[in-house]
Parts: C-alpha cells; structure tokens; sequence
C-alpha cells in the first residue's frame, strides 16, 4: 500500500512538472568586458523510505552570481540552503539549522598557455563525480554514499586551484593545495607541527571532447561527445586520527555519447579512503542513462567495503522527464539499499527541478 500511494505522489509531481517554464538567466552587462550574470537552482523533493514516514523538502535552492571583471579576471559565487523542511527540522531550522551559507566562492584567473588560477572556497578537484554540477546529475542525486571526504563542506574546502587543457585538449588536469583538516576525527588539534596542506588533485585523458568548465557533467544531453578515463587524489599527512596521514584515491570513467537522436551516457568509479578508521574502506559506483525524447530511463548499482563498520550496497533504477534539459524537469526513482547482514531500505523519491 505505501509503495502505491508513493507512486502516486511521484505521479503528482511529474504532472505538476507540466506546468513548469522554459529556463533564462539574468545578465548584467557594464561594459564591453565586464558583467554578471545571475541565476538560480531549486530542487523540491519527496521521499519516502520503507522504513519511515514520506516527506516533502528543499533539497537544494541556490542563488548563483558569476561574472568577469575584464578578459583575464572571472569569478563565481553561490548561496545555498539544502534540506529545508526535511525530517523534524523545521522550514525555518532547515537540516541541523545551517540556513542559508556561502557554497563556493573564487577568483578565476587566465594565465598563459591556457592555463587557469583559482583561488577562494572551491569544490575539490578529486573525482569527476564530486566535480560535477549539481543542476546537470543524471540521476536525483549524487551517489553520496560514496564520496567521504573528510574535513570539507559540501565537499569544499579554502585554497588555490591550477587547472588547464594540454596536448591538443587530450589531458585534463586539475590540483590544489588546501586548507584541510585543522582537527582529527575525534575533534583533537592536529599533531602535525609542520602546518602540513591538503592536496587534491586529478588527471583525465579525453578521447573525445574536452570539459572546458570550471564544473564537469555525466549528463550532455547530446551537447557533448565525451569519453574519458581519470585518477584522482586527495591527502593530508597527519590529519586522521593519532598523527596518521589520510590518503583517498578514485578511477574513473565517463561516457554521454549522442547515438542519433538519442544519448547514451554512463560514469563508473572507484574510491578508496585511508583515514585511520573513519570511513575508511573501498568502494564503487556505477550509472547508465539512456535519453529518448525527453525521457531519460536511469539505472545506478553502489556499493562500499569498511574497514570497520557496516558494508552496504544499493540499486536504483528511475526516469527523467526533461520538460526543458536542465531548466525544467523532473526525476522519480526506486532505490533499494541493503546493509550487510540487515533488511534492505526501499525508497521511493520524486524530485522538480528548475534552474533559471
């Protein structure tokens, strides 16, 4: 019976999404080189697990400022305010009360060469799926079950970022030096004496086009032909529990290929996290898409090893409705996670999206 009444109310959202409007931006332009452009992302969720009540939230709603200075000084800057409303937090406490905070905010700089600087509060250049827009997802979210980076928010953190294109756009390489964990993981002060950074970085072949952004996609819609394969690093010495050096490391690959009319797109990872206990293990993900029209069918298999701790692995299967790309849609899923050695959690999710 709850299984029912939440396909009815993910059956609601998609026909409330029928009303929806085409998606624009705002633009500011002062002179010939100089001008910014404002935006804005709000994802309403419902969900319903098998093993509590269904709820409606604000998963995301995001105020996006952008802009260029002259020809070689850009930046970018969001808001957030995530999970407003969900569980026993309140539309004005919001999830543990955060409110509305500064998501990501940078100073871009062309440098010659085609190289780029970025300095500010920057989303961590470790994985191509911790890299990617959180308007443009293939699926409802972002496998987070997989992604632990530690001593970050929303997976940022304070610092400078070089990035650039080289032989011919074939390689992609992005590093960072950061703040990092200024505590261990029971909240003692580092033992470190050497003020030691964390360093993030990765590198990616591209036999296809390259991503030129500042943020990646697994969700083109056509726009693109990529086929790359990655590694990436995250580390910080002496910042896991008792002076031991926290080490993480992924592989990945991504595909969204235009087939004809229609998109086949798909993204597969693997992480592991040497943290001195805390979340440590191994783990992967992988996805696959298929775009016909403006549906999207989606499919994504997930799973994580701890070193200590309960493994878990989960299937998620569901369809997009792309009223407008990714100004305008909708996305339903059914999602079964199993820890080991326990019951699986069904959930049922609907998710609107507009992003103007």
């Amino acid at each position: 019976m709850k299984l029912r009444q939440s396909a009815l109310l993910a059956a609601g959202v998609m026909g409330a999404a029928l009303l929806a409007t085409p998606a624009f931006a705002a633009k500011i332009q002062v002179d010939d080189n100089t001008s910014i452009d404002v935006r804005y992302l709000m994802q309403v969720k419902y969900e319903d697990p098998s093993n509590g009540p269904g709820d409606f939230f604000i998963r995301r709603s995001r105020i996006i400022l952008s802009g260029n200075i002259n020809e070689t000084v850009s930046f970018f800057m969001e808001t957030d305010d995530y999970n407003q409303g969900k569980g026993a937090n309140g539309a004005a406490t919001g999830s543990g009360g955060k409110g509305i905070f500064t998501q990501d905010a940078y100073v871009d700089l062309k440098l010659p060469g085609g190289l780029n600087l970025a300095a500010g509060y920057i989303l961590l250049p470790f994985s191509h799926h911790n890299r990617q827009s959180a308007a443009s997802l293939l699926g409802v979210d972002y496998n987070l079950d997989l992604v632990k980076m530690p001593n970050t928010n929303v997976w940022r953190d304070t610092g400078v970022e070089l990035r650039g294109l080289l032989a011919d756009n074939m390689v992609d390489f992005r590093v960072g030096v950061f703040d990092g964990g200024q505590v261990d993981s029971t909240g003692s002060a580092l033992t470190t004496s050497s003020n030691s950074k964390r360093i993030t970085g990765r590198v990616q072949i591209n036999l296809r086009d390259a991503e030129t952004g500042f943020f990646y996609s697994n969700n083109y819609l056509g726009k693109k032909e990529v086929l790359s394969f990655g590694v990436g690093i995250d580390t910080q010495k002496d910042a896991a529990t008792f002076g031991k050096t926290y080490t993480a490391t992924t592989f990945d690959a991504v595909l969204d290929m235009p087939l004809g009319e229609n998109v086949l797109s798909g993204q597969a990872a693997y992480y592991t996290y040497k943290n001195n206990g805390t979340n440590s293990g191994k783990g992967y993900f992988v996805q696959a898409g298929y775009k016909v029209g403006d549906l999207q069918p989606v499919v994504k298999i997930e799973s994580f090893d701890f070193d200590t701790g309960t493994d878990f692995s989960t299937v998620r299967a569901g369809v997009n409705y792309l009223i407008d790309g990714h100004g305008a849609n909708v996305k339903v899923e059914y999602a079964s996670k199993k820890p080991s050695g326990g019951s699986a959690v069904n959930t049922v999710s609907a998710q609107l999206q507009i992003l103007l």
